[in-house]
């Protein structure tokens, strides 16, 4: 039923509304069990309205008796009911709106006149314009690369984001078909995000990450916890994780607020310095395993032209992300 739900509410935010809200809707005490057999309920919630869609549960369907349970079946609920049918011959299509008959289709045709809407399987959907990752969307992306579900507020638990902040992001990457969300629990009103493809997930989340990396600073002494959380980060991190060799100067990350806690170069020249700190549009401290950034934060952390042109840097980063089955180069 879940599998059901999901792709209705895939297909009515393609079709026409990209925050519709599709839940599960309790039929039992008011229809009967031989059309509880017949069919799954489900809430809709569209454009401004609500309504109740009942998906046929075989594949071969009468759609005479479809049309006509219909009345009957809104008569029971006390609201308007949509059938969402198998896919639709042209013939079927045609003769269902010839009788005024609301319908959606799993491949993608919908009548709905009281929405205004008449729309073909073949309509064109209007792109998203692309937008970069502010720094709160860049930390929602990386607790969502990490974690199979969750809410907001597991979010807000983690991170300290606002929720603001955290409800824009969501949005964003629900708009951008990154993840998708079930609504329930107690009150029938929390939202539960999902990745429905987590290799889409990432591909998608690293385009549109935007910078990480703000600024530099050079030091002659390693970073100091007790001043400010700091991890190690880039190649040195991409090092820690395979057999490449790290580099010279060790590169370490924090966030860009905890500039001001770590001492800078003092009297000696940038070239001798040993380490230097990447700071970070994000805190990078939630999602940090151990003393290293999360793998995520070490790949946009190593420079664009290692990893387009230096093949040890490829081979590495392929050994090290060996286990994160979303990965790909």
């Amino acid at each position: 039923m879940l599998g059901t739900q999901h792709e209705i509410q895939t297909l009515t935010r393609r079709l026409f509304d990209s925050t519709a809200v599709i839940s599960e809707f309790d039929a039992s005490n008011r229809v009967s069990p031989f059309l509880l057999g017949e069919f799954d309920f489900f809430e809709a919630k569209a454009l401004g309205e609500t309504f109740v869609i009942a998906a046929c549960r075989s594949a071969t369907t009468d759609l005479d008796a479809i049309v006509s349970q219909m009345p009957h079946l809104s008569r029971m609920l006390g609201t308007r009911v949509v059938p969402y049918l198998p896919s639709l011959e042209a013939a079927d299509r045609r003769w269902l709106i010839e009788n005024r008959s609301d319908f959606l289709s799993e491949n993608g045709d919908a009548y709905l006149p009281f929405l205004g809407l008449h729309l073909r399987a073949t309509a064109r959907t209007r792109t998203q314009p692309h937008r970069t990752f502010r720094a709160s969307d860049q930390s929602v992306f990386l607790f969502g690369l990490y974690t199979k579900k969750f809410t907001a507020a597991d979010i807000r638990n983690a991170t300290g984001l606002s929720f603001g902040s955290i409800s824009r992001a969501l949005q964003n990457m629900v708009r951008a078909r990154m993840i998708d969300f079930y609504v329930g629990g107690k009150t029938g009103k929390l939202k539960e995000y999902f990745k429905p493809d987590e290799r889409l997930y990432f591909v998608e989340g690293r385009r549109l990450f935007g910078r990480s990396v703000v600024s530099s600073l050079y030091t002659d002494r390693r970073p100091d916890s007790t001043e400010a959380p700091a991890f190690i980060s880039g190649l040195s991190a991409l090092g820690k994780r395979s057999n490449l060799l790290g580099p010279n100067r060790e590169v370490w990350a924090t966030y860009e607020r905890n500039a001001t806690r770590i001492p800078a170069v003092s009297d000696i020249p940038v070239r001798d310095c040993r380490y230097v700190v990447q700071m970070l549009a994000y805190d990078p401290a939630p999602f940090a395993p151990s003393n290293l950034v999360d793998v995520f934060t070490m790949l946009v952390t190593i420079p664009e032209e290692l990893l387009s042109t230096d093949e040890r840097v490829r081979i590495a980063l392929r050994e090290a992300m060996e286990g994160y089955a979303w990965y790909q180069d």
